[in-house]
């Protein structure tokens, strides 16, 4: 099922959407320029999860060009999730992700999930401000990443 926003179509990948991406074919799709990201990559090549656990294309209605992805790593565990997204190095600094995270915490929060978690690459600040922006915590650091909580009881 797709999750909609204000501005945002929130696609779940299925199994040709997650092949072209793997193989970076773009052929018949209208994918924005910098889609996918490495991370996108990363995200394609994880088992698909049941709905609404699994991993969505973020397609911007205006344009109808997938600018990026968002979606659960896996499903609820002891009552939290943990989430990831991306976004086209070009659309970046529109609020997107901020839009697509919010929409991630509204679906997690109507499914009894009590805590969503997330993690940002040390130095990746427009992440960080992302999760900010979201009501996360940090609640950890090391060398290479941080973590991040946010209750949505």
């Amino acid at each position: 099922m797709t999750i909609r926003t204000v501005r945002l179509d929130l696609v779940p990948l299925d199994d040709d959407a997650r092949a072209a991406i793997r193989a970076g074919d773009g052929a018949g799709r209208n994918w924005t320029e910098g889609y996918p990201t490495p991370g996108d990559l990363e995200v394609a090549a994880l088992p698909a999860a049941p709905e609404p656990w699994t991993q969505y294309a973020i397609v911007e209605r205006v344009t109808g060009h997938t600018v990026g992805g968002v979606g659960f790593h896996r499903e609820p565990l002891d009552g939290a999730v943990e989430i990831g997204y991306g976004i086209a190095p070009g659309v970046r600094g529109r609020g997107i992700a901020t839009e697509a995270v919010r929409a991630l915490l509204e679906v997690a929060r109507a499914n009894g999930v009590v805590a969503v978690l997330a993690d940002t690459d040390a130095g990746n600040l427009a992440s960080e401000r992302v999760l900010e922006r979201c009501g996360f915590v940090r609640v950890g650091r090391d060398g290479a990443s941080t973590t991040w909580i946010r209750d949505v009881r």
